[in-house]
């Protein structure tokens, strides 16, 4: 069921991505929404990763990790598209 949060997080934050862009990406907007979804769900296994070894590690992280995944990927995305 988590795995579920983690795309609607990723399609939430990859939208907002997309709405906010001053054409850095011409032709692949699309790949935006994407991105974003692959970012969440990264980070969504690596935390649940990470809480196996770690007991005591918060709840709040389970939200917070997919956010800024979906974030740093789409930010390196933006960064070696536009050497392109």
């Amino acid at each position: 069921m988590e795995i579920l949060a983690w795309i609607f997080v990723g399609l939430i934050v990859g939208i907002i991505a997309k709405l906010t862009s001053n054409n850095a990406v011409k032709n692949n907007d699309n790949f935006t929404i994407i991105f974003g979804i692959i970012g969440a769900v990264v980070a969504g296994v690596l935390i649940n990763i990470t809480a196996i070894y770690y007991e005591n590690l918060g709840s709040s992280l389970t939200i917070v990790a997919p956010i800024s995944g979906a974030v740093l990927f789409l930010v390196l995305y933006r960064d070696f598209d536009r050497y392109r």
